[in-house]
């Protein structure tokens, strides 16, 4: 069979559909040439390749001969990976959320010639079920419409547009002089109002880990004291390490969950995901004497490394849902299969996992209208026990790891999930950032050495190209800002830790590459895309919004918050016109803008600034920094003393904030009590 053009595209999600009958074309000039010269509208089709949804529409919709001739001779079908195109998913997955009121992947938008959207949805099944409309109905339909009425909907996608543009480019305010602890009081009254005491997080289903909230919750509990803040992210830690959303055999959390007591897994797991919670497991470790989060912790990030890490490039995008094409296969047990591997022992653990003979996964879908597939979901918390006493579970669940690993043992011979093998820039900073908390929390020098590789790896990249690319070794598309901020956060990071002048340097490279290139020089504001990729598209966003990474905006503010500190006030003026600018918005929703939320804190109680001197910079990065972080205050500036002929003989360190500094430091047991006399916070 002849392959279509994604035969020759780098993604693999691109590439797995080079054998559809569907004439596909990547985004680029060749497909929107085609449809001007012919006249013809746009099928767009967006996806990734962990989504379940994507494989279910490719197998009934895009192997389906039928619909494949019908696209193929009125359509120009064009097929996006998201995790490349983020830009692109972002101007159409609004579009969609507009004209329907909710979005999803996989995508599927209809445009004009010139781009302009004026029909879509997301998931269609090939042919039309009850009030369900079939895709090959929508196809006919459009093809009417753009035959019958194409004046009226080159009007219509016109307006619409310029609607879609004003939405995704919020005007910024020049304001000084606002207050940022009013915002971010009223975010933490109104997350501790919404807080599901049940079972941890926010929301109704789909439920998703709060990845963003629960670092700012954390910072702002260690600053002010303040219980609530503490209770909500303790909870939320616990209920998701012991639910279903967790996989308890390998390690790892998945995207999200179909429920709101984090009981069935929607089971891709994403690399963004699991670096952020990661990170915040093994943050929390100075909070809490109980080791079983920092085993969470680390376990995550040992199954990054073990299943998304390769030391010739850097981190992976992500594990697919399927694997054998059944959703979850790999993930789940039967009761019968649990009993034969675990034999006498089988009882107790079933008990305690909330195993069933008939099995503890009900799904509910279009087609089976609710179902018991004999299948089970490893989830403690479905027991309904008593989750809340953590010493009893805790110790409970390190007697079941020796079963857990025979399971695990088992499971390895199962066909594995597909890996999407993309290093993605934003999401490689996420794990780097991960990494270096696993060295100082962990204190195992390993990961640090996997941080400073990969970041060396993207860097190459960058002297060779003149710009960071948004996926390794893909010349085809420059980074984004999320790319650029977040891998300059990730660089100060390596500079925190290591000391080494060559991470500082790269960091403000990068910034001063990513002012030139995407800040407005008529406004305020990072836009999403360089200014050569501005130049060819009709829509430019400003992203704000944090969703479960943090907006570019707003990571960029805290990368240029922290360079102020560090080397020049100028980074530091700028982050404050940011967060100035936005304050309007923010403060319609402020509990919706946690990153910013994050660096307003940061900004508002100052980093401690830490000189290391010539005797102390021999105890990095442990015993050091693990010490500095267990005095809980979340925000440090770390600077190396230049001057060795005048530090005071035989100290490590010395402390400064908010103008004020302690006594330099002689040994590692004077440094908490240096920096909590300094912030005057007390032991939560």
């Amino acid at each position: 069979m002849t392959k279509n053009r994604l035969a020759n595209e780098k993604s693999i999600y691109l590439q797995s559909h080079a054998d559809d009958p569907v004439d596909w074309y990547p985004w680029g000039t060749e497909a929107f040439q085609k449809a001007t010269t012919e006249e013809k509208p746009i099928f767009l089709s967006i996806g990734y390749s962990a989504c379940h949804w994507c494989h279910v529409m490719q197998k009934e919709c895009f192997k389906n001969t039928e619909i494949a001739d019908m696209l193929n001779r009125n359509f120009v079908p064009i097929k996006v990976d998201r995790e490349e195109h983020t830009d692109i998913d972002e101007i159409y997955m609004h579009a969609v959320v507009q004209m329907t009121g909710s979005g999803g992947w996989p995508l599927s938008v209809f445009l004009t010639p010139d781009l302009k959207p004026f029909f879509g949805g997301t998931y269609f099944p090939p042919y039309s079920i009850g009030q369900h409309p079939g895709f090959l109905d929508i196809l006919r339909y459009i093809q009417q419409l753009w035959i019958q009425k194409r004046e009226q909907l080159e009007t219509t996608s016109s307006n619409f547009l310029t609607l879609i543009q004003s939405h995704l480019t919020l005007p910024a305010g020049q304001s000084e002089g606002l207050d940022y602890q009013p915002l971010i009081d009223r975010a933490v009254a109104s997350l501790y109002q919404s807080f599901d005491r049940d079972n941890g997080g926010w929301g109704i289903e789909p439920k998703f880990p709060p990845n963003l909230v629960l670092p700012f919750l954390l910072h702002y509990a260690s600053v002010f004291n303040d219980a609530r803040a503490k209770e909500m992210v303790e909870k939320t830690l616990v209920y998701l390490a012991i639910s279903g959303l967790h996989d308890h055999v390998g390690g790892g959390f998945h995207r999200y969950c179909t429920d709101r007591v984090w009981h069935v897994p929607h089971f891709e797991k994403m690399l963004y995901d699991n670096a952020q919670l990661a990170n915040i497991y093994l943050q929390y470790t100075a909070h809490t004497e109980n080791h079983f989060l920092k085993f969470v912790g680390k376990r995550t990030l040992d199954y990054l490394i073990s299943e998304l890490y390769n030391s010739e490039e850097g981190f992976f995008s992500s594990q697919d849902a399927d694997s054998e094409h059944e959703e979850g296969k790999f993930y789940v047990w039967e009761y019968e299969e649990i009993k034969n591997i675990l034999g006498e022992n089988a009882e107790s653990f079933c008990k305690y996992f909330g195993v069933e003979k008939e099995g503890n996964w009900r799904e509910f879908s279009i087609r089976d209208k609710g179902m018991a597939k004999g299948k089970n979901i490893l989830d403690h918390k479905y027991v309904g026990e008593n989750y809340n006493n953590w010493k009893i579970f805790t110790n409970q669940y390190f007697d079941f790891l020796p079963h857990i690993n025979k399971l695990f043992s088992i499971r390895n011979h199962r066909e594995k999930p597909l890996r999407d093998n993309k290093c993605i820039t934003s999401w490689n900073a996420l794990a780097i950032s991960a990494c270096i908390k696993g060295s100082i929390y962990i204190a195992d020098e390993a990961y640090m050495m996997i941080a400073a590789k990969t970041a060396e790896h993207f860097l190459q990249d960058y002297k060779k190209l003149g710009f960071l690319p948004h996926v390794l070794h893909n010349p085809k598309i420059e980074g984004f800002i999320e790319d650029y901020a977040l891998f300059t956060n990730a660089l100060l990071d390596l500079y925190e830790a290591m000391l080494d002048d060559r991470w500082i340097e790269n960091a403000i490279m990068l910034a001063e590459r990513m002012i030139h290139q995407f800040w407005d020089s008529e406004g305020v504001g990072f836009y999403r895309t360089s200014q050569s990729i501005r130049n060819h598209y009709r829509v430019s966003s400003k992203p704000i919004l944090d969703h479960q990474e943090p907006s570019g905006n707003a990571t960029a503010a805290m990368a240029l918050a922290r360079l102020g500190f560090l080397v020049n006030s100028e980074y530091l003026d700028m982050a404050e016109q940011l967060c100035q600018g936005y304050y309007n918005w923010i403060q319609r929703v402020p509990e919706a803008f946690p990153a910013w939320l994050d660096t307003m804190l940061f900004l508002k109680c100052k980093p401690v600034e830490c000189t290391i001197f010539s005797q102390g910079a021999k105890l990095l990065p442990a015993p050091m920094l693990t010490k500095m972080y267990h005095s809980q205050y979340p925000y440090f500036i770390m600077k190396k003393n230049k001057d060795i002929a005048r530090e005071p003989r035989g100290s490590i360190t010395l402390f400064c904030h908010n103008q004020t500094c302690s006594a330099p430091v002689y040994n590692i047991d004077e440094i908490i009590p240096a920096i909590k006399n300094l912030t005057k916070i007390k032991s939560i």
